[in-house]
């Protein structure tokens, strides 16, 4: 009973091949993943290697060492032959593992030297055990020192070529995993493109049944036929009303020049022209011949094999002006709507038997009704019985009078027994199909009469009532007024009225005339006078007012008057409305008497299926719409019933679903699916009440929306069991406290089984103190959607197992929904063993730093205590200089030179040593530097040495900071000095200083600036940036450049006592830069602690 599109058959293989691109992404990602992750161990490995090479570089100088020492000596001592025994074992040892982590040429060569240098030892020592010293010694000079050498300078470059390796892997590696992390993006992106997708046809499935309501109830008028190239091969005479193109100037135009499809509407567009008996409904624009624009809804079908057509037809209708009226009738409606329900006065509308049809609900509220007690109860139930025969006959009055607006007070009784008055304004007005109703609006004037009746007893209680109440004379001065009399006609007291005042004050001369013609006249008569007029206010303005005047006995009048300007405000707004909405309604019912001829031609091209049947399920016709989605052929089912033609299970249904829309006159849906062909279809109908017990009878195809909510039921149970597996716990609970679910994580963690949890307050998992703030948190969150942890990633807690022992546990809890009716989704983890590790590594870390002190502290004594033997070698070499240069011959001299060479070397390591060690044992407090004037004492230290090498040093503007004035002027000795020793051979050196502050804060607030010392020297290779800080370390030999290697390594010290980091560029065309950042202030911390005072540098330092 309803229709699918044409060529829906592919949709299954373009849903199948939606997965090859996100398949091949997912691929990609594993393998990329893979290769980095060997490309990470290959890095580990590289690293493991460099630090073979540094242990096989001081296993060698150790060897080196006893060898020298028995040099030195003229004897193999048993400790230089132990040292020399067991230098071997552990090189033995390193090589082996180095060979078995890497291969090539250079383990090979490392080998062949050892065994060289080892031969040659040997041969060595062998010499000095026979007394030939010079032999030994030469054979040191000329094989022992040039094969060590060799060997250092192999292992230096393999070490630094492993390290350039393991940089590079690295590199690649974080490539590849941005990359993975890249495929991870897309893979996400697709996902979340295709749900959209999804959505999207959802909606437009909606919107299409939106639109098919609105075709049946419009219809079109726009028809042409096209070709199965789009082209226009028939135009209606419409086309010129509608489009403003003359028919025969659209034939043979593209169809969509003339159209402007939105969205995937040209596709399915195109796929309707291709396939014969393919039908589409779609929603488009226009363009008129004027260049405005126009919104159409159309539909195509292929009618290219019906004879007589043969072509594709387009049915499409102007929905412009209807979408526009729709939204006005709207915002109409719904001002009425407000208006009529929330105005604070009583509104009836009455059946001319005096029923009542509708109440608005302040008027049922002020009987103590609720609307629906009184809708279809007779009006005269709830008037006093005194009063009914009068009400009726008012009524009556109105429908005798149509359009006349009548009006009366009576008494009505609320539903607990006491009475009201009220003021009635009624009129009789025909409803939209045609019968008269009368609308009614009462106004609660209880409180006028009684005050009227009061005001006859006793004069006091008048200044109490709400209306204002006065008294006049014979000549119509007053008397007597109450305050709210003389606030209505804008007077500040009543003082301003009596005795100065005449009513005729208070009208202008139109209103007075019509008081002298007709007010007086029918007081003088009937003793009384109420209805309505025009007062004037002191200002000058008029408003209109209710007025109540009584002719007293003895001559005066009382007046009772009320301002009722909001009332007719109110009034003259309802009566815009309705006339309004009457004019809509007839023009409405005009629309949809001339769209009733063009409906049933316009069912050809329709795809959904369309029945009438009667109030016995039978059919009576059937729509040619889509005759393929039919149960059974049109000429079988024509005058049969729903139970002739279906099982009887269905047909029940089918009948109740019928005889449910003509009870309540209402649309009624039914989802339901059929055997048609060789599958089972789904279809979504709608049955509508029709005039004469019959209903209109529309399904619409809705497989593919089915097949979809069941992938998303699939969904849903795969996530249920993915939260059953996880080893997390996953508990979800209500606003109230309760656990709704308990996974089997949780069971496993607290102990509690899922059946013991389930149902039980949240509290039962928490210690005590925790109890009461986790309870305020979550009525907190309910009452006032603040988060302090919902949604605000892992927390640390405490939880409670069955056993009653208490565990860290890390908390990350998410809501869903709103107010009492929101869930709490949280996932525990228990981090008892992570905790257990933290503390581990805590205590690793305070046995370590304390390490790393013992270990400065040795640095500096060791290096203290070096210096006396050292002061006695140079003092001895000073003395075989001074009194045996003549006696030695010129090997012994060459000795000496290198012996003093060696020491003043070793000298020169001591005191760097020395420096590095006092830059946090000797600091000096922070205190206000200014760096520009330590830069000019830098250079006046430097001053020969600048003029040495012809070069020139350049300073900028330089900050003040808080720092150690000493360790900033070693900072700049340092830079500076480096800066002119590492010039180009032939070229002066140029030395540039400058510094600024920077729009940055460091991690404690503080700001910072920034300071630069570069120069146009021999710079070096980026891959060194980071080594040439390490102590002791150089990129150049003895030979080329003096120095220990210490500068830099005390400069790096130095800027991270300060709480700052120097970085160094450099580039072998352009020179080398060094780049310190410090913080200006220290916030009264006189030292920040040095990074080489922790794990890495240390270590290093120990090497």
């Amino acid at each position: 009973m309803a229709s699918g599109s044409a060529g829906d058959s592919g949709r299954g293989w373009r849903g199948k091949g939606e997965w090859i691109l996100p398949a091949a992404v997912l691929a990609i990602a594993f393998l990329t993943a893979f290769v980095v992750e060997r490309l990470y161990e290959s890095a580990l490995r590289s690293h493991d290697v460099q630090i073979l090479l540094v242990q096989i570089e001081e296993e060698v100088n150790e060897q080196q060492l006893g060898e020298y020492e028995a040099v030195v000596e003229g004897e193999v001592t048993p400790e230089a032959a132990e040292q020399i025994a067991e230098s071997r074992a552990d090189l033995a040892r390193s090589l082996t593992a180095l060979e078995a982590l890497t291969s090539g040429e250079q383990p090979e060569r490392i080998r062949e030297l050892l065994l060289a240098s080892e031969a040659a030892i040997d041969e060595e020592l062998r010499l000095i055990e026979q007394g030939r010293i010079d032999e030994a010694r030469a054979l040191d000079e000329g094989v022992v020192d040039p094969t060590f050498e060799e060997l250092r300078d192999v292992l230096e470059s393999a070490d630094a070529e492993y390290g350039a390796y393991g940089g590079r892997v690295v590199l690649v590696a974080d490539v590849g995993g941005f990359a993975v992390a890249g495929l991870a993006i897309l893979l996400t992106a697709w996902f979340v493109r295709r749900d959209r997708n999804r959505r999207a046809e959802q909606r437009a499935l909606e919107e299409s049944e939106e639109r098919f309501r609105s075709l049946v109830q419009e219809g079109a008028d726009l028809i042409l036929i096209l070709d199965a190239a789009g082209t226009v091969r028939y135009a209606a005479p419409s086309v010129d009303r509608v489009l403003g193109h003359a028919a025969g100037a659209v034939v043979g135009r593209d169809v969509f020049e003339l159209l402007i499809p939105g969205g995937g509407a040209r596709q399915e567009i195109a796929g309707v022209l291709r396939e014969p008996g393919a039908k589409t409904t779609t929603e488009l624009a226009a363009r008129r011949a004027d260049g405005s624009g126009a919104l159409f809804e159309a539909t195509f079908s292929n009618m290219t094999a019906t004879p007589g057509v043969g072509g594709i037809v387009m049915n499409g209708r102007d929905v412009t002006e209807r979408r526009e009226a729709e939204e006005t009738l709207r915002d109409s409606e719904e001002r009425y709507r407000v208006l009529y329900e929330d105005n604070p006065s009583m509104y009836f509308t009455l059946d001319e038997g005096g029923t009542v049809l509708s109440v608005n609900r302040f008027g049922a509220g002020q009987l103590g009704y609720e609307p629906d007690e009184l809708i279809g109860r007779p009006v005269l139930d709830i008037f006093c019985d005194e009063d009914r025969e009068a009400a009726a006959e008012h009524v009556a009055d109105c429908l005798r009078n149509p359009g006349r607006i009548s009006q009366w007070e009576i008494r009505k009784v609320r539903k607990d027994g006491s009475v009201m008055w009220v003021r009635e304004n009624a009129r009789a007005v025909p409803d939209p199909d045609g019968r008269t109703v009368v609308l009614v609006n009462c106004e609660d004037v209880t409180e006028r009469k009684e005050a009227e009746a009061l005001l006859l007893r006793q004069g006091a209680a008048m200044e109490t009532a709400a209306n204002g109440i006065a008294i006049l004379d014979a000549d119509g001065t007053f008397t007597y007024a109450n305050d709210a009399h003389a606030r209505v006609y804008g007077y500040d007291g009543a003082a301003a009225l009596v005795g100065r005042k005449t009513w005729r004050n208070l009208y202008d001369e139109d209103e007075l005339s019509r008081f002298d013609e007709h007010v007086m006249p029918a007081i003088g008569r009937q003793g009384h006078w109420r209805g309505e007029a025009v007062g004037k206010r002191r200002d000058g303005s008029s408003f209109p007012q209710e007025l109540s005047v009584s002719l007293l006995e003895g001559g005066g009048f009382v007046c009772i008057v009320q301002d009722v300007t909001k009332r007719k405000e109110a009034e003259a707004e309802i009566r815009r409305l309705n006339e309004e909405l009457e004019g809509r309604v007839r023009e409405r019912t005009a629309q949809l008497r001339a769209s009733e001829a063009r409906l049933r031609a316009l069912f050809a091209a329709m795809t959904d299926v369309i029945l009438v049947l009667d109030a016995e399920g039978r059919y009576l016709e059937i729509a040619p719409t889509n005759p393929s989605l039919l149960y059974r052929p049109p000429e079988e089912t024509i005058g049969r019933t729903l139970h002739e033609l279906f099982p009887k299970e269905q047909a029940d249904a089918f009948a109740e679903r019928i005889r449910a829309a003509l009870r309540t006159r209402q649309t009624v849906r039914v989802e339901y699916s059929l055997p048609i062909g060789d599958q089972e279809v789904w279809f979504d109908g709608t049955v509508s009440p029709m005039q004469e017990d019959k209903v209109l009878f529309v399904a619409r195809d809705v497989t593919e929306r089915r097949r979809a909510e069941e992938a998303v039921r699939r969904s849903e149970e795969r996530h249920r069991a993915l939260v059953d597996t996880a080893p997390d716990a996953i508990i979800t609970m209500t606003t109230d406290g309760l656990i709704r679910s308990f996974n089997s994580g949780a069971e496993r963690i607290f102990g509690y089984g899922a059946e013991e949890a389930v149902g039980q307050p949240l509290r039962l998992l928490m210690p005590e103190r925790y109890r009461e703030p986790h309870e305020r948190g979550v009525r907190r969150h309910v009452k006032t959607g603040e988060r302090r942890i919902v949604g605000r990633g892992a927390i640390e807690l405490t939880g409670l197992r069955k056993g009653g022992e208490k565990f860290p546990l890390e908390l990350s809890l998410a809501s869903m929904g709103e107010g009492d009716d929101a869930l709490f989704t949280g996932i525990l983890r228990d981090v008892t063993d992570r905790k257990r590790a933290e503390e581990e590594l805590k205590s690793y870390a305070r046995k370590l730093a304390r390490s790393n002190r013992e270990l400065q502290d040795f640095a500096y004594v060791a290096s203290h205590d070096l210096q006396e033997p050292l002061r006695k070698v140079r003092t001895f070499g000073d003395r075989l200089r001074t009194k045996y240069a003549a006696v030695l011959d010129g090997r012994a001299l060459d000795y000496l030179d290198r012996m003093e060479g060696a020491t003043a070397r070793m000298q020169a390591l001591i005191d760097d040593l020395l420096v590095l060690s006092r830059v946090t044992t000797r600091a000096r407090p922070f205190a206000p530097v200014d760096l520009g004037g330590v830069a000019r004492e830098v250079l006046s230290d430097l001053e020969a040495r600048i003029e040495q090498a012809g070069g020139r040093v350049e300073v900028g503007e330089l900050p003040v900071v808080e720092a150690d004035r000493m360790q900033m002027r070693q900072l700049f000795q340092n830079l500076v000095s480096n800066a002119l020793k590492f010039h180009r051979p032939g070229e002066p050196p140029l030395v540039r200083v400058r510094g600024s502050l920077v729009d940055e804060r460091d991690e404690r607030g503080a700001a910072l600036c920034r300071l630069v010392v570069e120069d146009e020297g021999i710079g070096f290779e980026e891959e060194h940036a980071e080594r040439i800080f390490a102590p002791f370390e150089r990129l150049h030999g003895r030979g080329s450049y003096e120095g220990t290697g210490m500068g830099l390594a005390i400069c790096r010290k130095v800027v991270e006592r300060h709480g700052g980091k120097i970085t160094a560029t450099g580039n072998p065309e352009r020179g080398a830069a060094f780049v310190v950042t410090l913080p200006v202030e220290h916030h009264d911390v006189e030292e920040i602690p040095a990074k080489g005072d922790g794990v890495h540098d240390y270590a290093a330092l120990g090497r």
